[in-house]
């Protein structure tokens, strides 16, 4: 976790970046080939350890559906949002080649299109994966469907396998972290939301989701960092 967020939201693609913090923000790299993806859920991660740049070391059993790539050249994060439907940043795949995800020691494919607006809007940021398979085993992340739940002072929780500083490298620890929402989109780009607090992200974390806790047992996806 690093101290710039920028997320993109997928049913009204939106984008996060902390206003104070905007110029640390590194450029993403551009990644026009396939990437291979491990499971979050295979880190045997017990949630416990310290705490760096205000994200926490995650249970790695609340998040199976999540995904991560550490190819210095395709460090990204992704979760599947249905059976057999992959999301991740546009930055993160080449649009329309393959992405792989290896679950249980079996690795699935499937086939990535970036967002129509992303050619001319970068913070349409966000990519699509159709598995050629249903992937077995993995309660996969529900998206969130009602767009009045983004507020200005919400929290979302931002997730990633990303750096422990801004322009850092990944510690092999994926992190968790609170961010409230700052401004809308539309309030600085069409696709951005922007929160202002002591955490966000950072390279590695792109393609991962921000979630927005209902309940103990029920969070909604409602972004993709970017």
């Amino acid at each position: 976790m690093g101290q710039v967020t920028r997320i993109l939201f997928f049913i009204l693609p939106f984008v996060i970046v902390a206003p104070s913090a905007r110029s640390q923000q590194p450029t993403a790299v551009q990644n026009p080939k396939g990437i291979s993806m491990k499971s979050v859920g295979a880190l045997g991660q017990s949630g416990t350890g310290p705490k760096v740049i205000g994200g926490r070391p995650a249970n790695s059993s609340d998040w199976r559906a999540s995904f991560y790539s550490s190819v210095p050249e395709a460090r990204c994060t992704a979760q599947l949002v249905g059976p057999s439907a992959l999301l991740l940043a546009a930055h993160c795949v080449g649009d329309g080649l393959e992405a792989s995800i290896e679950v249980d020691g079996k690795v699935y494919t499937g086939v990535c299109t970036q967002a129509d607006e992303y050619k001319k809007d970068a913070s349409a940021d966000y990519a699509l994966c159709k598995m050629t398979v249903d992937i077995p085993g993995i309660p996969f992340e529900n998206v969130n469907i009602v767009p009045t739940l983004i507020a200005k002072g919400r929290l979302l929780l931002l997730t990633g396998y990303g750096c422990t500083a801004p322009g850092g490298i990944s510690d092999g620890v994926f992190r968790v972290a609170d961010a409230a929402v700052a401004l809308l989109p539309g309030e600085r780009e069409p696709n951005t939301i922007i929160t202002q607090d002591k955490t966000a992200i950072c390279p590695g974390d792109s393609g991962g989701g921000a979630f927005i806790v209902l309940s103990a047992k029920k969070r909604v996806a409602v972004s993709v960092n970017s």
